[in-house]
């Protein structure tokens, strides 16, 4: 099997070509500069390119703006839709064009389309929600779709893995014993391991899956459950606690948005097909993540 993986120098991109490449598959990186190895693709002029993208069994698309990098300005923001959004558009575009297009196109979305839902338990057919990341899921997973192609939209949860992601932030205060509880610490945060989530993605290749996807735990926690097994974990202790208040006037609408919202998600999709969990459980996966030291298999 071919696979082409844009944002493939990213945290979780760079986990799926290993992870895909140790069982077998030929994976190349969607890349956007010339010079740089893999294969070349303007999102400003998709025609330009077509030829380069034919013969491939799975796109994967991943790439966009880090939402979770300081203060949201309307600046911030046109680049978290449009990185997400016109990309998507241009290579749903593209496949559109070819042929000999992939027999699926995988792209990456997140469970924030759902918004602030206290404990209400999401499926992947639950209500959307409202807000700026439910908006732009919406239009993200809009933009995903190729007509008579198999379209597969990973809604992530807080990823979990050595070398980055949400945990990676947290772990240099966390070891120094100043973990945090953010608000009231009630929120619900829907996680996953990442080797759960490179078998999630194997296990959509595989299946005969389509549509929007809950690529997370079947086991989300509090976040004040989240903060004391990872001090538990570490061994330390957890006395630190913010206040919405503070949260909303250092960092804005992106602290209401992503680290005061509250998703219980649950992967119907994939339990109803069948897929084992590795980690299900928070402090397993913990211990995982903060005693892996080889790339996952």
């Amino acid at each position: 099997m071919r696979i082409l993986i844009s944002g493939a120098s990213g945290f979780i991109g760079k986990t799926l070509a290993s992870f895909f490449r140790g069982k077998g598959y030929e994976v190349s990186p969607l890349v956007r500069k010339e010079g740089e190895t893999g294969i070349l693709f303007s999102f400003d002029y998709p025609d330009k390119y077509l030829k380069d993208l034919e013969g491939f069994d799975a796109f994967i698309h991943l790439a966009g703006e880090n939402i979770a990098k300081g203060r949201w300005s309307q600046e911030k923001k046109k680049r978290i839709f449009d990185s997400r959004i016109e990309s998507t558009k241009a290579l749903s575009y593209a496949i559109s064009k070819l042929a000999h297009p992939p027999k699926i196109f995988m792209t990456a979305s997140a469970i924030g389309i759902f918004g602030d839902r206290k404990d209400e338990v999401l499926k992947e057919d639950s209500p959307l929600g409202t807000g700026f990341l439910s908006d732009v899921c919406k239009a993200w997973e809009e933009a995903a779709t190729v007509p008579s192609l198999r379209c597969v939209q990973l809604r992530f949860g807080m990823v979990l893995g050595k070398g980055g992601g949400s945990l990676e932030k947290m772990l240099p205060a966390a070891r120094l014993g100043l973990g945090v509880k953010l608000g009231s610490g009630e929120q619900f945060v829907s996680w996953i391991h990442i080797e759960d989530l490179a078998n999630a993605c194997l296990h959509l290749l595989e299946k005969d899956i389509s549509g929007p996807v809950n690529i997370s735990s079947p086991h989300p926690v509090k976040q004040k459950d989240f903060a004391t097994a990872l001090a538990n974990v570490l061994k330390k202790p957890l006395f630190l606690s913010l206040p919405s208040w503070m949260l909303r006037l250092f960092l804005g609408e992106m602290a209401k948005e992503v680290l005061l919202t509250s998703i219980r998600a649950r992967p119907e999709k994939l339990l109803h097909t069948g897929f084992r969990f590795q980690y299900p459980e928070l402090k397993g996966a913990l211990q995982s993540v903060l005693s892996i030291n080889s790339p996952i298999q």
